[in-house]
Formats: structure tokens, sequence, C-alpha cells
């Protein structure tokens, strides 16, 4: 048998002290001599460690061999230990029986002798003709590729010290290692099964019989277990094997094939091949900008050891290895680079961890902060800003405090907004619900180089949840208004400067989610009895005539469906969602236990009433003292008292200490003018002693700092969070009440499959962009859902309403006037009832239509009566449409909102989204209960409108970054458990970490990250790329959604695999929308036609000047029709498609890019 698989070696002769160049190979087809093949075939050389692999090709150009791939090592030939090996795996019964037949009639020949021989000469098998497979190679190839899943192992042994020829992909020989055959002779323990040729285990002094009887035995079933990770068995081969394999694979092309990385696996150190496995390991788990750090720290390590210092010149560096030493010189020991990285100062106050924001401001601008001053040029001049796209630049707050601190070429300064942010959060070493965290952050907001905001945030205090924060708030907003009051010179090392730069800050807005908004403040929650809507005074669920009645509700819809000017009218059923303090429509009745006398209550007919009024922090500081006089006289009683404070919003527990202050006080007053027993005296001289004491126990008390506020507004010191408002908040109730409208129509479930079995939201989320990360709400449940997950929905919200119009239309409730011969009986039935006609169940189909015709002739006379009544989609419709369109006009940035007609706008499309789901909300749910009388969330949206002429767009308030919650994702790993004084370990780790990050990105390191992967990053987070033309192909012809970008208000689609090919490297072609359009949902359908594909490098540099790619869309297509929970679409030449943009503007009719179609008809 040794014999037999020896005569399958290649023919080999080399004789004594002969070069590489001096071998001769015969080729083991056809006999002939073999020579080294041209250097443009193939790759001649393989650089390996010192050996070098040449290719040697038969030169016989007959013979099927010719321009096979042998490889030579040119090194190590003349040192002859071993042959190369191969694990073979047999399949058929016919294949054994012939290996059977030939370890019976072949002698065994030892190994020894063959490798003492200096020539190896090929022996001649003794099997007759007949009883060989014709071809022996294909018959190995079509029996072993298909259950083992991978071709033949190649496996070479190290090129130092063995000689190591292989073939090629298309050579087909197998062959052993001698010293395989050796064992295979001498140990009875190495049989043939099913599985493999080879099946060797362990030495002799670890057998035993039941291993004998396993390794023996042969398989009774075809399944081939071996073949299923071929990585193990190149592991148990030889060790590291199978990572080397896969380390090779990694370093050449996507395309190459495994048997080239098999091949040069063997030759790769064992170092190396550990090395690249942690780093996979390690990388696997980092995001893209870590692990463009990373990229950074390798190449400079790298060039640390490739370049060595001269010690001559340069002190000698030598990089820690071990733990201790890495923990000793890199991260805490006394004298590490953390310990000694430049930090602010940390203020330790009780249960509470602070840096100033002072001093984060002097440290970010000492690093040299770059940012751009031609936006202060029109400063200069007197002239406000007013220019789109900047954020708080052009708002009327930053334009008025560059007016009043008299900014001129006499007084230079640079103003710098600063917006303060604070939540609670759960970290993660904690039990949830157990102990939370307090976190506080300030953004320092200054004009960048790209024309839009440069936001720097810094986490400002860190504390428990639970305990007081007001001194902590104290020295923050303190240390901001001693920004505002004085100028202070700052020196940047920026390369554009190097000089003091004289900077003055204000508090520009506080931001927050409702809870901790009015939590930061001491206001009353958003279930307090006159504190539902934010900044206001008022008992919504008394005030039925402040929502729009139907016939202004009307009008405004007629008005902004035909873009006409709204006349502003007095009505005389409603308020028309306008408070207008005057309007005695709006006055409510006051609460039992509300003051008559020394009141603001107007008394009719013995019945106190109170006006709406808007809430100040003066009023409220005057509420106090007024309430606490009055209980002190005895003119009020405490629940007089306590309602009144009430009605200024204040929380329950400022009442409280108001209450009980006015108590103690009332109580010694009584004392004094009372003359009494003797223990009455002693009770006068113990209060007396603890006013002397503690004075402030009977007064009013302390209030809280932030009430001291300059901005008198409420509303707009502490803004409406964009993100928790809009998003958290109305899209996440709008889905919900799509979800019980599709429920009443008995399409929930439908709906909710059709979501998930057409993978359009799935398609989408694949993409990971970051402005539409959108998930599948198809089991109809948000537990998991974010901010971000939401937003995308929102964008998606006319394409979600298109679906729900196709899978729930109803004849008899969406058609005004169906046509009676059309309904079914029971559809006739249903329609009589919801206009009040009294049926009984037996009157014939005839009658039945007779009596609808004649009702459908007087129908004013007929309308649904309101127990009766179902929303309708186009109510359902209405919903969706206009709070899309509202959200697009107040998120983007591509028009001033500051103007006054944008906040006019912007408020008439509020009034219409609130009217149209207070409507569906009673048609779905008629119990009485309206959500904009008890969700803060509601009337809020006013609030939001109003402030965007006074700080500017919602987006450049956006808390969902690093300015509010996306800054605790650098907080979080920090904390390890609230034990004793966490926050100051954790407040100093945080530092560090910024600090790190801010020096790296320094005038010092501008040799970090290149622009053009910044670049890349941000490419993929705008859009996604297709890896070829038929893949888009592919997904076009399932009328999946389409992802793309735009470069002069045109779509394209990029065709690059974002893995192999660099982003200038990439194909591109145009999209172009053609024909006529439909309009569906706000949204308008084109059918698009491919262009011819071009180089994206072409498109970006073909003008002569790089154009920025700041826009991505998607492309999402018309649902044609729907059965049950399918979703249809029209053919794929024939599928219309919609596009959203990246901005909030969608393709228009014209084919240009613009806001959302604002007819709701």
């Amino acid at each position: 048998y040794s014999q037999h698989i020896i005569s399958q070696l290649p023919h080999i002769r080399i004789m004594n002290d002969t070069t590489a160049a001096d071998a001769i190979i015969p080729c083991p087809k056809c006999n002939k001599i073999c020579t080294p093949a041209p250097t443009n075939v193939f790759r001649s050389n393989y650089n390996i460690e010192d050996g070098i692999f040449k290719k040697i090709s038969c030169s016989n150009i007959e013979c099927s061999y010719y321009e096979s791939s042998f490889f030579w090592c040119t090194v190590c030939s003349s040192s002859l230990k071993q042959s190369y090996q191969r694990v073979i795996h047999q399949q058929t019964k016919k294949h054994q029986e012939y290996l059977h037949k030939a370890s019976t009639d072949i002698p065994s020949v030892h190994t020894d002798k063959l490798m003492k021989s200096q020539v190896i000469e090929g022996v001649s098998s003794n099997l007759k003709d007949e009883d060989k497979p014709n071809d022996e190679a294909d018959y190995y190839n079509e029996n072993h590729k298909e259950s083992f899943g991978m071709e033949e192992k190649l496996v070479l042994n190290d090129c130092n010290s063995h000689y190591n020829p292989a073939v090629s992909e298309d050579d087909e020989c197998f062959e052993f290692s001698v010293d395989t055959i050796a064992t295979m002779e001498n140990d009875p323990r190495a049989t043939f099964n099913n599985d493999m040729v080879i099946d060797y285990c362990g030495s002799e002094n670890e057998s035993s019989s039941f291993l004998k009887l396993i390794i023996s035995q042969k398989a009774n079933n075809d399944t081939q277990q071996s073949s299923m990770y071929p990585f193990f068995f190149n592991e148990i081969t030889k060790p590291l094997l199978g990572i080397k394999a896969i380390v090779a694979r990694s370093m050449m092309k996507a395309d190459s094939s495994e048997e080239r990385a098999l091949f040069v696996a063997p030759n790769i150190r064992d170092i190396d091949a550990r090395c690249m496995f942690r780093y996979a390991h390690f990388a696997r788990s980092l995001t893209g900008q870590q692990l463009n750090s990373l990229s950074t720290l390798v190449s400079d390590l790298q060039i640390c050891s490739t370049n060595r210092a001269d010690p001559t010149k340069n002190h000698l560096i030598s990089l820690p290895i071990s733990v201790s030493s890495m923990r000793r010189c890199l991260v805490d020991g006394l004298a590490s680079i953390a310990e000694n990285i430049p930090l602010p100062p940390r203020l330790a106050i009780p249960e509470h961890s602070v840096i100033l924001p002072s001093n984060w401001l002097k440290f970010v601008i000492n690093a040299g902060l770059d940012i751009d001053f031609s936006l202060y040029d029109e400063l200069l001049n007197d002239r406000p800003i007013k220019k789109c796209g900047l954020g708080l630049f052009g708002s009327g707050r930053f334009n008025k405090f560059v007016q009043n601190q008299n900014l001129c070429r006499t007084n230079v300064f640079i103003p710098v907004p600063v917006i303060v942010w604070s939540d609670d959060f759960e970290p993660n070493s904690t039990k949830q619900n157990r102990e939370s965290v307090w976190a506080m952050t300030t953004t320092f907001v200054f004009p960048d180089h790209d024309g839009k905001a440069l936001e720097m945030s810094f986490i400002s205090c860190l504390g428990t949840k639970g305990v007081d924060h007001e001194e902590a708030k104290q020295r923050v907003l303190t240390d901001i208004h001693y920004l505002n009051n004085k100028t202070t010179q700052i020196y940047s090392s920026s390369a554009l400067t190097k000089a003091s730069l004289p900077i003055r800050c204000y508090l520009h807005t506080i931001i927050g989610d409702s809870p901790e908004k009015r939590c930061f403040i001491s206001y009353a929650a958003s279930s307090g009895l006159f504190a539902c809507w934010f900044g206001y005074s008022a008992i919504l669920s008394k005030m039925r005539s402040f929502p729009s009645c139907k016939s202004c509700f009307k009008r405004r819809l007629d008005a902004i469906c035909m873009d006409m000017k709204i006349e502003e009218g007095s009505c005389n059923m409603c308020a028309d969602w306008t408070m207008d303090f005057e309007n005695r429509l709006l006055l409510f009745e006051a609460p039992a236990g509300y003051p008559r006398e020394f009141s603001d209550a107007v008394s009719v007919n013995d019945t106190l009433f109170l006006k709406p009024f808007k809430i100040s922090f003066q009023l409220m500081m005057k509420a106090a003292r007024h309430g606490f006089q009055q209980y002190v006289t005895s003119k009020w009683t405490k629940k007089n008292l306590e309602i009144y404070l009430s009605q200024y919003c204040m929380n329950g527990d400022f009442i409280g200490m108001v209450c009980t202050n006015a108590i103690r006080m009332k109580r010694l007053q009584a004392l004094q003018r009372k003359t009494g027993p003797r223990n009455a005296k002693n009770e006068v001289q113990v209060l007396l002693e603890l006013k002397t004491q503690y004075p402030h126990l009977f007064q009013v008390p302390q209030f809280p700092h932030i009430w001291n506020n300059e901005i008198e507004d409420i509303t707009s010191a502490h803004s409406e969070a964009p993100m928790h408002i809009l998003f958290l908040g109305h899209c996440k109730t709008i889905l919900k009440l799509l979800f019980s409208f599709m429920k009443r129509r008995h399409q929930e479930t439908n709906f909710r499959s059709a979501l998930t079995h057409s993978k359009l939201l799935t398609e989408i989320s694949c993409w990971k962009l970051s402005w539409c990360l959108a998930l599948d709400f198809g089991n109809g449940k948000f537990g998991g859902f974010v901010s971000e997950n939401f937003l995308a929905l929102a964008r998606l919200m006319p394409w979600l309403c298109d679906i729900m119009q196709k899978l729930s239309f109803d004849k008899t409730i969406d058609e005004e006037k169906p046509e009676p011969k059309t309904l079914t009986t029971s559809q006739l039935k249903q329609w009589l009832r919801r206009h009040g006609a009294q049926i009984t169940g037996e009157e014939v189909r005839a009658l039945l239509v007779l009596t609808m015709s004649q009702m459908l002739d007087d129908i004013e006379d007929h309308e649904v009566s309101s127990e009766n009544a179902s929303c309708t989609i186009s109510q359902m419709s209405l919903v969706m449409h206009s709070f899309f369109v509202f959200v697009s006009n107040v998120m983007n940035d591509n028009h001033l909102h500051t103007d006054r007609h944008s906040t006019i706008e912007c408020t008439d499309l509020v009034k219409i989204y609130l009217s149209s789901y207070r409507i569906a909300e009673n048609a779905l749910d008629s119990n009485g209960s309206e959500s904009w009388t008890t969700k803060p969330n509601m009337l809020g949206l006013f609030n939001l409108v109003n402030n965007m002429s006074i700080i500017g767009s919602p987006r450049s308030l956006w808390e969902g970054g690093k300015k509010g919650e996306g800054l605790l994702q650098e907080i979080k790993p920090h904390i390890h458990g609230l034990r004793s004084n966490w926050m100051y370990t954790s407040m100093k780790r945080v530092a560090q970490d910024r600090s790190f990050s801010i020096i790296a990105g320094s005038e010092i390191f501008r040799d970090g990250p290149s622009d053009k992967d910044n670049h890349e990053n941000a490419f993929n987070d705008l859009f996604a790329s297709y890896a070829s033309t038929e893949k888009f192909s592919e997904v076009r012809s399932k009328c999946y959604p389409i992802s793309g970008f735009l470069f002069n208000d045109k779509v394209y689609i990029m065709i690059r695999d974002k893995y192999n090919t660099k982003i200038n490297d990439a194909q591109c072609f145009h999209f172009e929308p053609r024909g006529s359009s439909i309009v569906s949902v706000g949204l308008t359908y084109f059918s698009f036609k491919e262009m011819a594909v071009m180089p994206f490098a072409d498109l970006q540099f073909g003008s002569g000047n790089k154009m920025q790619i700041t826009r991505g869309v998607i492309l999402l297509p018309l649902i044609a029709s729907s059965s049950d929970d399918r979703i249809e679409f029209d053919p794929p030449d024939e599928c219309r498609y919609s596009v959203i943009c990246s901005d909030w503007t969608v393709l228009k009719g014209d084919q240009t890019f613009s806001m959302p179609d604002k007819d709701f008809r």
C-alpha cells in the first residue's frame, strides 16, 4: 500500500550538492520534465520568510497538466525530509475496495529506507488496469467534494526544515506524508472508516479496548459529521493550521480559493497567526470610530517597531507588554499617563462630583479648538445673523444677547451659547429600579467650517438619583452666569490663532424630558390639577371650548390645502386652540377649597371661575409669599393655601414646606398673643429659641436657585425636548392609535403580518442608516424601541398610512355615498344602522337598497349618530399625514425658523394635527376622556413651535446626541457599582477619557484618522451601497426599498463592496424619474430608469471642485394592493417609488425636493 501511495507522488530526482535550479521534477501525468513557468503566468514568486516558491509547469503542451501550479521551494529543496500530505475523505464502497486491493497486492516498503536514499524513484503499482478507476483525479473529486463542503485540504510543513512542493487547484493528485504511511502500517489503531482515510487517535500508552473499538468500527450511516467543520481537521493535522488558513484567506482577495489559503497557511509563523486571531476577536466588538483609533494606534506601533530610535540621539522607550507594566505605565499607576494627563479640577459636593463649565471651556480652547470666525463678520456690521442651517446662531436669543452686550469693533468677543441637559439613568452594573444615577451635561456651541454648529458637550455633574441636587445645580448655573457677566480671556493653541480669545457665554436654554424638566425647577408633575400644559395654569378638562369646533377646523383645513391665508376670526363656539387669557370661553370653574377672598377668582352667580394664565418664576415667588401671609394672618385655611399654590404649579415638596413653615409661624404668633397656662409659655420659649437658631423655618422657604433665572419665559428657558415630545411622544402615540384602528376593523393581525412578511422594514433596518434606523413592529409592541426607531417611523409615516388604507378599506364606512347595489346584505344593514335607521333584520334586500337610496338623497338629515360613529380611513390618514408634514417642517433646517411666517404656518399645522387626532380618538374611544387634557405632550407642541423663533430650530436641540442622552454612553462604562464615593472616581475616569480624546484631536495629533476615513464613515451613515449591479437588480425585482444619495438634487445609486472597495473606486449611476406621477398620502411616486454606470470619482470631482454629499435618500415602493396579510406590488419594471430625504424633504411632482405636500384632502 505504501508503494502505491508513493507512486502517486511527483517523481523527484535530486542529486547530491545540487541547487534548486538543477532540480528536475517529472510531471505526474505524462512523466515529462517540468520547467519553471514564465513570470507572467500566474504569480511566479511567493516570498515566504527565506524561502521562494517558484511555479513549475509541465513542458509537454499536450499534457493536461500544462500550466498547472506546481510550486518548488528554492531554499530548502535539498533537505528532503518529508513529502506533503493530504487528508482524504472517501465516500463510496468502490473507492474502499480499490484501496483495500492496493493494500493487499503491494508489499510494504519501510519509510526509513526512503528517507536515507538520495534518489527517490516512483515504483509502479501492481494493480491491474481494470481494477483502477479510469481517471483517479476525477473519481476522487466527484465523490469527495459534495459531502466535504470544501475541496481537498493540502497541508504543507514548515518551509525552513521540510521540502514543500504543492499542487494547484487544477492538480487532483492525493498524497500522504511518509511518516503517516509508516504509522498506518505499524499501528493497528490507524484504520479506515467511512469518514476518513486517516483516523489516528492517541498513543499506545493511552489505548484501551473501548477506544480501539471506537476507532475500528465503521459508521452505520451516511452522515459525514467530520466534514462539517474543516477548520478543526486542519487543527488536528497540525496545531494552529486552521487559524493560519483563515488568517491567510483574510489577506487575499474575496474571490480567492480556500486551497490557495491552505497552501500559504503552513508558512505563517505561529505568533503571527495568534496575533491576527486575537486582533480580530478584539476588533469585532469595536465601533467604527473605535476602529479608526485602533488603526491609528497599530500604525504608530508598527512605525515604532520598524524605525528604532537612535540611542545616541533619543531616549529609548520600550512599550509595556505585561499586564502589570501596562497598568503601571498607562492606566492607574501614580506615574502613569492616565494619572498625569491634564484634567479640569473637580469639586466635591455632598453626594455629587462637579466639574464647572468654565473649566471645561478653558480646557478645550487651550487644546486648540478650531472654529470658524467668518460667521461673526455680520455681527460686527450691526446685522443680526439670518441664515438657514446655523442652528442656534440664527435664533432670536443669540442675536439679542449680542445686541445687549454691545458687540462691535471696539468691543470684540466670541459669543458662545450654552445648553444644559440633565436626566437620570440606570447604570450598567446595577439592578433595574434599585439605584439610578443623575447626570447634568453642558454643551458649548461654536461655528464650524462646514457652515454648521460645532458642539462640544461635557459632563458637569454626577450624583445619585433621589438626593437633593440643588447645590450642584446652583454651582453649575452660577458659573455660567459668571461667564455671561464678564469677558474671559482664554489662550488657544490652534494653528489659526495661537492667541488669547475673548469669550463670553450665556445660558441659551435647559432641555430635558418632561419629568426631569419639572423636577429640575420644582414644577408640579403633569398629573397636577393645573399643570398638565407646561408653562400654563389651567384645568384643561374643564376647558371644553379650547379645541377647534367643526367649522373652524374645516375652515383652516381648506385654507391650508389651497395654500391660502387663514383668516383669524373670533368664533363664538370655540377658542380654536388659541390661549387668549381674556376669552371668556376659557373660564373654568375653580376647584373646591379655592379661597374666595384675596385671590384672583371671578364670581359668577356665586360660583367661582378662574382664568388660565402663563407661569413665570416671578409669579411663583410672588404667589408663595402671598399665600404664606394670608395663612399666617388666619385669612385662609390650609386647604385654601394648598389649592392656591397648586394653581401656580409648584410641586408637592415645595408646597409642603410653605404650609409647614406657615403653620409653625402662625402657631408662634397665636401663642404670643394668648395669655394661658405655664405650659403654653414654655412652648412659646421653645418656638422662639427655634426661630432664633433656625429663622428659615418660620418664613417662606428659600426658593430654588433656578427661579432667579433672568429669562422670564419659563417655556423658552426650559424648552421642550424634541426627541421626547415628537418621537417618543407623538409618533409612538399615533402608532398605538393606528393599532387600535386596525383592531376595530379586525385587521390588526393582517397589518402586523403584512409588515413582517413583506420584510420592507427589515430591509431598511439592515442598512443601519443614522437617520432611519427602522425596526419591524409587526408584533405590535414597542418595548425595545428607542427614539431613533420612532424617528425612522415618523419619516415612513405616509408609507405606513398607505399600507393601512389598502388593508382596511370598508365601503360602508369610508365611502361618503356608496352605491347600494354594490353592497352585500350585511353591509346594507350596517350602513343603515349607523345612519339611524331601524332595522329588524327580516327585511328583504330590495327593501334595504330602496331605503338606503332614499336616505342618500337627504344625507344631511341622516348623519351618523355619536354612539354609532366609527373612525374612517380618511380621519386616520389625516392624523398620520398632518403629523408627517408638521414634523418635516419643524425638523428641516433649510428654511428660517425665526421667521414669523414660519411660526404661524407650523402653528396651523399643529392645530390641524391636534383636531384630527381628537376626532379620530373620539371615534375610536367614546368614553369621554381626551388625550389633550391629560397628556402634556399634546399641547406642548405649541411651546415647541413658539420657541423656534427664540431658541432656534428643534433639530439643533436634539438631545439624542452628545449634548444629551448620547453622552451617557461614555459615562456608563465607568460606573462600577454605587459604592461610597463612586461619583468621584467615575467623574475622574470620564474626565480622563474626554481629555484623551480632546488632546488626540488637537493640532499635535493631526496625523490621526484621515479625513478620507471620516468622509467614508459619513457616507455609510447617509446611504447604503450595493455590492454589484446584479445585487441591485435583485433588490429591485423584489420591489424592496432602495437606498441612494442626492447629488445636485438628483438621485444616485452606489455600486460598491464596502469591505473591499474604497469609496473613490466605487461606481454609481443616476436613477432618473420618468413618466407621470401618482400622489398618495403626501408622497409622489414615479417610475425610475437606471442610467449608465459611471465612476463615483468622476461624479464627485467632475466639476473640478470636491462637492459634499450630505443628503441620503430612501426610495419607497408604491403598494399596489393587499390581500389578507400580504402586500402586493406592481411588476418590477412598472413599480413606482417615492423618495424621502434625510433632511425631511421629499420628491415632488416637478421632480424637485421640498417640503411634503400639505393637501390633506
